[in-house]
């Protein structure tokens, strides 16, 4: 991934993402009209917290997990444990979800914050606290490219601007980012892996020591347990498919919530509100799709009010479309099909724009 945010690391170190949107900051960019419908949310009762929800989210995706283990310790049969691998992955996927909601303040705070970040450590194999800093810059300034460094990936070009820019490999795989893009998240969980290590590291604290330590611990006892259970090339089919459709799992109910849509130069953006709005997509289904994407399928509510607990995303989502339409903000939502459509027609387009770099 390219370094391409000038936002030091140091400025939004592992605090909820909401705590990155400080009151200054949120003064100048929202509107009169932005605190009219923050005061309709809080009436509803949008805003409270709902331990409940994620204390069933938890029990379900550690359920999952549990099965999966015991797969792997008493079925002896390859094809099994492939479809097993799959499994593991849609239940890491729906842990990370939740991770996604501790790393918002939506679930715990103080201490509690600090105990989930060691148990999801632990569990998923990566940094919460890499993750955390990352995801501030983000929702600080989504699709803003040298901002939000989900635009800055070296591989790939949003714009065509980025297309013209690059070079070498980066410029081959951008012209074929369309084709390559699914399969180059089949090393997701590698790079956030490393990202998470290579941030931890740049740190040197006692805190981030410990970090790196909890991923090697996650990775001992994953390949541990598959070795010790499974022959040595199951054990390898089964990580190689468990990581590469757990890439896949969070790659794809990642992207449709920005790919494709508006960007916009750091300073040229539009206020709060209309840029929040403005640089999402959401995802429409009923509740399997709000339980396969976690709650990003509300990416627009998501935006506006990330520390809403995503159990009450869909709720709020009626009023924020009333409200954008009462102010002529244009709301986008569509169904998981159009959206597949969208985002990889984008990449095709960006990606012929490389043949007419110089």
């Amino acid at each position: 991934m390219e370094n391409v945010n000038p936002v030091r690391n140091s400025d939004t170190n592992a605090k909820p993402i909401t705590a990155f949107l400080c009151k200054e900051e949120v003064s100048n960019g929202v509107n009169a009209a932005f605190g009219e419908l923050q005061e309709r949310i809080r009436e509803r009762g949008l805003l409270r917290a709902d331990p409940m929800f994620y204390v069933r989210r938890a029990a379900f995706a550690l359920a999952l997990v549990a099965i999966s283990i015991a797969v792997i310790i008493r079925v002896d049969h390859f094809g099994m444990q492939m479809a097993n691998a799959v499994l593991l992955a849609f239940a890491f996927g729906q842990l990370g979800l939740i991770l996604h909601d501790v790393g918002h303040g939506q679930v715990v705070a103080g201490r509690r914050y600090r105990a989930m970040e060691i148990v999801f450590d632990i569990i998923l194999g990566w940094s919460l606290a890499w993750w955390v800093q990352k995801h501030n810059r983000h929702h600080a300034f989504p699709n803003q490219p040298g901002y939000d460094p989900d635009v800055g990936i070296a591989f790939l070009a949003f714009s065509e601007e980025q297309a013209h820019a690059k070079k070498g490999l980066y410029r081959f795989t951008s012209r074929y980012q369309n084709i390559l893009f699914i399969p180059m998240l089949l090393g997701e969980v590698w790079h956030l892996r490393w990202a998470s290590i290579a941030y931890l590291v740049r740190q040197r604290t006692l805190k981030s020591a410990m970090g790196i330590l909890l991923i090697a611990l996650h990775l001992v006892l994953y390949l541990g347990l598959l070795l010790y259970y499974l022959p040595w090339w199951q054990a390898a089919a089964f990580a190689a498919v468990h990581w590469g459709m757990l890439g896949i799992y969070l790659g794809m109910i990642f992207a449709p919530n920005h790919k494709g849509m508006p960007m916009f130069e750091h300073g040229k953006a539009p206020g709060y509100m209309e840029q929040q709005v403005l640089t999402s997509r959401n995802v429409r289904g009923g509740w399997l799709v709000d339980m396969v994407y976690g709650g990003l399928n509300y990416q627009i509510e998501h935006h506006l009010f990330p520390a809403m607990p995503r159990s009450r995303l869909g709720h709020a989502a009626p009023f924020v479309e009333a409200f954008c339409r009462e102010k002529n903000i244009p709301y986008f939502a569509v169904g998981i099909r159009e959206s597949l459509r969208e985002i990889f027609g984008h990449f095709t387009r960006v990606g012929k724009a490389v043949d007419a770099a110089i």
